[in-house]
């Protein structure tokens, strides 16, 4: 519980990016999340591709009725989400662990709140 309090304190000045440390500190999953512009989220999780694919397309066709294609092989799947269009990829980095990317963009420009929508249902799917 200390080292939780540690981690608050620590991230609470940096803003939303450390959300996601402090929750993986909690749960074991996220380790972290990243924004690499306004419509891309990348988070880092301690768990296999194989298992986060299957959830990340499930999520998918959950939220809509458009999903436009799924390449199974490279695990890249895009779907129209409320006018975005969001790509969803999962690639391994290391054993047991991979990197979950989200880009949404809407009329042409970044769609960062739709895609963090997917991001957060994606990873409350994977929690145990």
């Amino acid at each position: 519980m200390k080292n939780l309090f540690l981690i608050a304190l620590v991230c609470a000045p940096l803003g939303a990016g450390c959300a996601a440390v402090a929750a993986g500190a909690v749960g074991g999953i996220v380790m972290t999340t990243e924004f690499t512009d306004a419509a891309t989220y990348v988070t880092h999780l301690n768990i296999d591709a194989k298992k986060v694919w299957p959830e990340a397309k499930n999520v998918l066709q959950d939220t809509t009725l458009e999903l436009l294609e799924v390449d199974d092989a490279i695990r890249v799947a895009k779907a129209k989400i409320d006018g975005a269009t969001v790509t969803v990829s999962v690639e391994p980095y290391d054993i047991d662990k991979s990197t979950l990317l989200i880009k949404a963009r809407k009329y042409g420009f970044p769609d960062g709140e739709t895609a963090r929508l997917v991001q957060e249902k994606i990873v409350r799917r994977l929690q145990p």
